[in-house]
């Protein structure tokens, strides 16, 4: 199982010990080992790519699908009598145009880096469709985030990282196709700012295994229930009842 260490730890030390402590349960009961990796140095390492180049691919495919999916349909559709348009795409999208050939070279680059990554990384073997798996966070980092802007400026709040930023390990699973869950695994407290007063919030840790291989976190997730190291969510101000 990989552990991403420039992706980790949680910035929340109460949430990173929930996640150390499932760690090492996943270890000693699954007989797993936890391997430290720098992933941004293995993506670049793996595919012999920079990783701002992979971003920016990634922005091509989702700005192409974006434009052509959503924004010619609507923009020929659109009058003006109808509620303006969100800020962001104002402009963006009335002078956009789609370039087929950056979306196309792109679309290549994605094919061979997700086969270089796949035959490398996260593998199969005889025994098994995915060989490895990855942990990242996809959330805050196991501190709350509110609606109200001002209140994420606390030192005891987040916002989650930018979509297609370095930062945002989302990124990984959406520019290779690989599978990827989100597992609630425990849950910390905070001081609302909103209530004034302590309330619960999930634990989550992101998993992600080869393309295809959906059943092998299925099946993972299965058995970590079956030995007691997940637990069943349930509903009301708390993720688990204990």
């Amino acid at each position: 199982m990989g552990y991403p260490m420039d992706r980790l730890p949680l910035k929340n030390p109460a949430a990173e010990a929930v996640l150390q402590s499932f760690l090492d349960q996943v270890a000693q009961t699954m007989g797993l080992a936890i391997d430290r990796i720098n992933v941004t140095e293995k993506v670049e390492t793996v595919t012999g790519r920079v990783y701002d180049g992979i971003l920016t691919d990634l922005r091509t495919l989702w700005t192409y699908t974006q434009l052509k999916v959503v924004a010619t349909p609507l923009l020929e559709y659109f009058s003006p009598s109808f509620p303006a348009l969100d800020q962001p795409f104002r402009s963006s999208w009335w002078n956009a145009t789609l370039d087929t050939k950056e979306h196309t070279e792109a679309l290549q680059r994605r094919h061979d880096d997700s086969e270089a990554w796949h035959s490398e990384v996260l593998f199969s073997t005889e025994d098994s469709c995915s060989e490895s798996i990855l942990i990242y966070d996809i959330g805050t980092g196991g501190l709350p985030s509110f609606r109200e802007a001002y209140l994420n400026d606390s030192p005891g709040a987040a916002l989650p990282d930018a979509t297609g930023t370095k930062e945002a390990g989302s990124i990984l699973a959406s520019y290779f196709g690989s599978a990827d869950f989100t597992i609630p695994i425990g849950q910390v407290s905070y001081y609302s700012d909103v209530t004034h007063q302590e309330v619960s919030m999930p634990v989550t840790i992101n998993m992600v295994v080869k393309r295809g291989c959906d059943f092998v976190l299925f099946n993972f997730v299965e058995e970590l229930a079956e030995h007691g190291i997940l637990g069943p969510v349930g509903t009301g101000p708390k993720t688990f009842a204990s």
